[in-house]
């Protein structure tokens, strides 16, 4: 089991987790890695310097399109997570800067062009409200994570 940490929020960690992006309680963290537990859970953690620059909040009609740009150094690819609940895990909505996972509607969808990342919600939904974090890394190592967007959709 390898855990990578990708930023730090108030209070909480928010981890990489066999690809999944976990929030974990920092008091929890501490538990979780202080000796001897790291050895016997064979936990491996690594710390990131996040340098993901993106708007705080967004609002749009709905069936907008709307567009959240993700800025940070050049790397491989991003990934696009939405967190509809404060506390709970984020869903991957865009991985690998522009596949979407069985399951996320068409109407989202990705792309980068050289250090920037684009999230496209074509025709938002009422169900589109959430906060939007895009992630970016080389290889399978998570490297930076966004403070997160929330997006509101106006009736």
């Amino acid at each position: 089991m390898e855990i990578n940490t990708i930023s730090c929020p108030a209070e909480q960690e928010v981890i990489l987790w066999r690809g999944t992006i976990v929030l974990v309680p920092t008091k929890l963290m501490a538990l979780l890695c202080s000796p001897p537990h790291c050895l016997l859970l064979l936990i491996t953690i690594s710390s990131c310097i996040c340098q993901m620059t993106q708007p705080s909040s967004l609002s749009a009609n709905l069936r907008d399109t709307i567009r959240i740009i993700c800025s940070g150094s050049s790397y491989g690819s991003y990934g696009w997570f939405q967190q509809k609940v404060p506390g709970t895990g984020p869903v991957t909505v865009i991985y690998s800067s522009t596949n979407r996972p069985s399951g996320i509607p068409s109407r989202f969808s990705g792309s980068k062009s050289g250090s920037t990342a684009t999230l496209t919600i074509t025709g938002v939904q009422a169900e589109d409200e959430a906060v939007y974090f895009c992630g970016a890394h080389e290889s399978s190592a998570a490297q930076a994570l966004g403070d997160g967007v929330f997006f509101t959709p106006l009736y």
